[in-house]
């Protein structure tokens, strides 16, 4: 979790729903990877789709970027995040901990105060693929 005493803004869990390998890039190996996941966005109940490149610089350490759309259960709003960021690997094979910063837009009525706005993110993901994603505003 992002450090602070900030309340976090954005709770998600969530679980891996594609990967695809793509060309290398300067010679390290790149992975595209899609999850779905659900929780609460500034007190509303959403669920969302996200898609993020992760290109390996070391055995344990990546960089990455990626985008995310966000909607309420009652389909009244809907907001994006375009996202980058670096993790280091965890104890097991695949399980890795994001920290990323990522941009919200939404022309919603219901996000328009997070319109332009910043948040600090950590997402976690377990090698059984499982993710979790916790943000705060960035201050």
């Amino acid at each position: 979790m992002p450090e602070g005493t900030a309340k976090a803004v954005l709770v998600l869990e969530g679980r891996v729903t594609g990967t695809r390998v793509l060309e290398a890039r300067n010679g390290h190996d790149v992975l595209e990877i899609s999850f779905s996941a659900r929780g609460t966005f500034a007190g509303h109940e959403v669920e969302g789709s996200f898609t993020y490149e992760q290109e390996a610089i070391s055995v344990n350490t990546f960089v990455g970027s990626g985008r995310a759309v966000l909607h309420t259960a009652d389909g009244e709003g809907t907001l994006s995040l375009k996202a980058t960021g670096a993790t280091k690997r965890k104890e097991g094979a695949t399980g890795l901990v994001w920290r990323v910063y990522a941009a919200v837009q939404s022309a919603a009525p219901t996000f328009a105060q997070w319109d332009g706005q910043l948040l600090d993110m950590t997402a976690t993901i377990g090698d059984d693929q499982k993710i979790s994603l916790r943000a705060v505003p960035w201050t």
